[in-house]
């Protein structure tokens, strides 16, 4: 083999040491060491190795299912992914993941912490549009004053990732700022963008397209004219269920706690957590921790179910 390809795959071995020990040291909560690891794994990973490792870390922490580690391995993580957001302003890859990453934190913690999953969700959508921004004819399109409705046609499936979670972004901030007037109007650029998301890659992560599309039809009142209301809500989440044949519990999650409740469907919301309980999270191959956190939040909002009918 070349020695360049022999260094280069050393490199590579030696990132994805560093990921996982990232991983598991911030279990132990040992903040110096976790910064040192960082600090090395993005000074080792140069501009090639980058995205491959935010890459990783993605699926290392997706596949676990357990939800200790998915928190705070994300938790600890985040200093990896914030220098390499940095470090790579104009990286497609990097800054998408890291919307993503940042959207998926912000979920974990926003129960007990609101506040900080908000700022969470501001950091995942400038991440997200600088990610939109490295298309050429989106960006001049942005800059003169046009509107996203009339630039998503520009972006190919490279955009798919940097579409769901910039307007994903705006959606998560919204359902923890429902007062903010400014993020209600960003909501038709934002069902325009999952809307491209979807056309491209219908089966993107386990139909988080169409789910995300049904919590907006939701709660948004039909006369707005964005094609929303309760029935065009439950077609989404349906669709967005039959992508994995019912194995993403997200999308049970999302139905009962936004669909369930908004119309009052108490019967129904009893039936979509009783099978997010009895359905185990590795069924879901790849994305366990989706599912160990829908049971986690399912039981949360069981608690505050007299709250909610």
């Amino acid at each position: 083999m070349h020695p360049g390809i022999d260094n280069k795959n050393a490199v590579l071995n030696k990132t994805k040491f560093l990921i996982l020990a990232g991983v598991l040291l911030s279990l132990i909560g040992c903040t110096r060491v976790i910064q040192k690891v960082s600090q090395v794994g993005v000074s080792t990973g140069a501009e090639i190795f980058a995205g491959p490792t935010i890459h990783m870390m993605v699926d290392i922490i997706m596949d676990t299912d357990n939800i200790r580690l998915a928190r705070e391995g994300i938790g600890g993580n985040m200093v990896i992914v914030t220098a390499l957001a940095e470090l790579h302003p104009n990286d497609l890859e990097i800054q998408s993941k890291a919307a993503y990453l940042h959207c998926c934190y912000g979920m974990l913690v926003e129960n007990d912490d609101p506040r900080f999953a908000s700022q969470l969700y501001h950091i995942a959508r400038d991440c997200g549009k600088r990610a939109l921004r490295t298309n050429k004819k989106f960006r001049d399109g942005m800059d003169s004053g046009k509107r996203i409705s009339e630039l998503v046609q520009y972006l190919d499936d490279d955009y798919v990732e940097a579409l769901m979670w910039t307007a994903s972004a705006k959606m998560l901030y919204l359902l923890q700022n429902r007062n903010d007037h400014q993020a209600q109007l960003e909501i038709p650029e934002s069902l325009d963008m999952v809307g491209r998301a979807m056309e491209m890659d219908p089966d993107y992560l386990f139909g988080a397209c169409q789910m995300f599309i049904g919590v907006y039809y939701a709660l948004i009142p039909e006369f707005m004219g964005v094609g929303s209301g309760p029935e065009n809500s439950a077609k989404m989440f349906q669709e967005a269920r039959d992508v994995t044949d019912g194995k993403n519990l997200m999308v049970d999650l999302f139905e009962a706690r936004f669909l369930s409740v908004t119309i009052g469907d108490k019967p129904r919301f009893e039936e979509l957590m009783d099978h997010i309980f009895k359905t185990d999270p590795k069924a879901l191959e790849g994305g366990a921790m989706l599912n160990v956190f829908a049971q986690e939040q399912a039981r949360y909002w069981l608690d505050k179910k007299k709250e909610l009918f």
